[in-house]
């Protein structure tokens, strides 16, 4: 199953889409392998003749247009089990433990399956050619003996399923081009060299201890030699397989999915609670000897990360006529980060109140939500310091609902908007709603990636309230050491023990009555997968596919 981001606009992906083509046509008819030497066979089927050295487990197809290679030649090993049967052949290698069948489906279209009941790696096919069509992203087409592409790809390992975006490949050379398509997308890698200044590729697959698969191959078929129709034949493919959907076919699932068509993307990514455009600054300046900003100050010391420059701030603009921008931003991204503290409110230092303040002190502090707190931090603030701040209903609608207005004015009827995480929407739970009001999908961005350490969480994704999970609930690598979370900070969270966090964190946030419609999920969402060795969860790249689609 395809797992990658969908991301459209290369040549071949949109032609995958916008082209019809036909389904697999000329079946084999009593054609067979023949022999041609020891190790060398022959297969005529239609206009193509298929070459395969069971030695060398080297591959090509030749016809009117020329020969193609399918894969060069490996090293020479012992064969084995050597037999024939009409359009099937089979071999093995016994110093290897490895099983190969070859089978002819049609005139243009090959399947080998390899097959091995030991550990380890196996190496086919070797790929060489004139050019490279790889989905890695939206799509690249790569000449062979392209300077800047050999230097970039030279011993360069591409782990497949989380490199490209899609479970197949692709050669050109001459008119034609062959399409390889993975039949197992778990536990290989494509290892690159640049060789003379020209591009070539080994494709290793790993049989992993712990993985009960013993199998990979390809189907492989011949076409012709543009994006179009190479991206066809791996659509075709997908749609012969029952793993074809069109948006449309989403869309009844979710008629949400309708307002991504055509949508603009875009990413909101500020956390400000308050910014320089909500405060009167001759009058807070007026105000910086009173009891509530020495209140802020020392809060602000003691508990806001970065909250020492903002006090040395408040402090210096006694001394000052003029407030400066530079220090107007970070007093109000110090008081942003306070505002979202549930302790940040004391009674007896912020003494201005009114009745929606009343109402949400009478249910106490602790029994509110975050965006309870907020609110409740901000008209503390706003009554206790009078006249500084405009009504706090409207803070930091500079950059978040006034841009929403202005989009739509502008004339933009679908976008999809992201948030930097879901406390934006309890920040601005106005901003979800004017979204949804206006025809856009919203989104926090979430992910179940990374673990870190509980009280040394350095972002909120990675924090999870159960202790044990940081031992017990992430992955090993086979010699038992830890896989590294992102940027190398915590550690990667097993996903097959992961769902109960995701029904947790995503009913708390839903508690908080934020109408986010859709859900941006990184790095759980892409091909990043391992196999975990650790006991009591031993789990393949597979089965932590699965749990990540569940």
């Amino acid at each position: 199953m395809d797992v990658k981001k969908l991301v459209l606009g290369s040549v071949f992906v949109l032609s995958m889409f916008a082209f019809c083509g036909c389904t697999e046509a000329n079946t084999t008819q009593a054609v067979s392998w023949k022999w041609e030497s020891t190790y060398q066979f022959t297969l005529r089927n239609g206009e193509f003749e298929y070459h395969v050295n069971t030695q060398t487990l080297a591959v090509s197809a030749s016809s009117y247009k020329g020969e193609n290679i399918i894969s060069i030649p490996s090293k020479a090993r012992e064969v084995s089990d050597l037999e024939v049967n009409g359009g099937n052949l089979s071999w093995s290698y016994p110093d290897l433990g490895i099983d190969v069948n070859v089978e002819a489906i049609s005139d243009e279209h090959l399947r080998f399956n390899i097959s091995s009941d030991e550990d380890g790696t196996f190496t086919w096919p070797m790929v060489a050619a004139d050019e490279y069509v790889l989905p890695l992203g939206e799509g690249k087409y790569i000449p062979s003996n392209d300077p800047y592409w050999a230097d970039y790809l030279n011993d360069m390992e591409m782990n497949t399923i989380e490199s490209l975006s899609m479970g197949f490949f692709a050669t050109g050379q001459g008119e034609q081009g062959i399409v390889y398509i993975m039949e197992n997308i778990f536990d290989n890698k494509m290892v690159f060299k640049a060789s003379d200044g020209y591009i070539s590729f080994d494709f290793v697959h790993d049989f992993v201890s712990i993985n009960p698969d013993r199998n990979y191959g390809f189907d492989i078929y011949i076409t012709a030699n543009d994006p179009a129709s190479i991206a066809k034949v791996y659509r075709d493919y997908v749609i012969s397989a029952g793993r074809f959907r069109t948006l449309e076919q989403k869309a009844q699932d979710n008629p949400n999915v309708e307002k991504l068509y055509g949508a603009i993307h875009m990413y909101f990514w500020d956390m400000s609670v308050i910014s320089e455009e909500d405060v009167n600054w001759n009058v807070f300046k007026k105000e910086l000897q009173s009891d509530e900003i020495v209140y802020i100050k020392k809060f602000l010391r003691e508990n806001v990360d970065g909250g020492d420059e903002a006090a040395d701030i408040l402090e210096q603009m006694t001394e000052q006529e003029f407030v400066y921008k530079y220090q107007k931003a970070a007093i109000c991204q110090s008081l942003s980060k306070a505002l979202m503290m549930p302790d940040f409110y004391d009674s007896k230092s912020l003494k201005g109140t009114d009745s929606e303040m009343a109402d949400l002190v009478f249910k106490g502090v602790k029994n509110l939500t975050e965006a309870e707190v907020i609110e409740l931090n901000r008209r503390a603030l706003y009554n206790s310091v009078k006249g500084a701040f405009s009504s706090p209903e409207t803070w930091a609608y500079d950059r978040t609902l006034d841009v929403i207005r202005d989009i739509k004015e502008s004339g933009i009827d679908r976008a999809w908007i992201g948030m930097d995480n879901w406390e934006q929407g309890f920040i601005h739970p106005e901003l979800v709603k004017l979204a949804n009001d206006s025809g856009y999908l919203i989104a926090p961005y979430d992910s179940y990636h990374s673990i870190h350490e509980l009280g040394k969480e350095e972002w909120n994704t990675a924090k999870f309230d159960d202790p044990s999970l940081y031992d017990n609930a992430t992955i090993e690598n086979e010699d038992g050491t830890k896989v590294s979370g992102f940027q190398g900070v915590g550690r990667k969270l097993n996903p097959t023990l992961s769902l109960p966090l995701v029904d947790d964190r995503i009913n708390h946030i839903l508690d908080n009555e934020i109408e986010f419609n859709s859900w941006f999920v990184d790095c759980d969402a892409t091909g990043e997968v391992y196999n975990d060795y650790a006991a009591g969860h031993i789990t393949t790249q597979k089965e932590d596919i699965d749990a990540r689609l569940e």
